[in-house]
């Protein structure tokens, strides 16, 4: 199942897949991340509770 959140920041995708969570980060113009993909076992609820910080 994939999850697509809204931020003002960037668009965040999240994948799931055997119990982790795959989240992918688009940042917005002109925002640069070093890393824009990681692996978690977070469940959705606090992903996007972070988020909301």
């Amino acid at each position: 199942m994939t999850t697509t959140l809204q931020h003002p920041d960037a668009l965040i995708i999240v994948e799931d897949s055997n119990g982790k969570r795959t989240i992918s980060v688009e940042p917005r113009d002109p925002l640069f991340s070093p890393v824009l993909k990681c692996v978690t076992n977070y469940p959705l609820e606090l992903i996007e509770h972070v988020l909301r910080i």
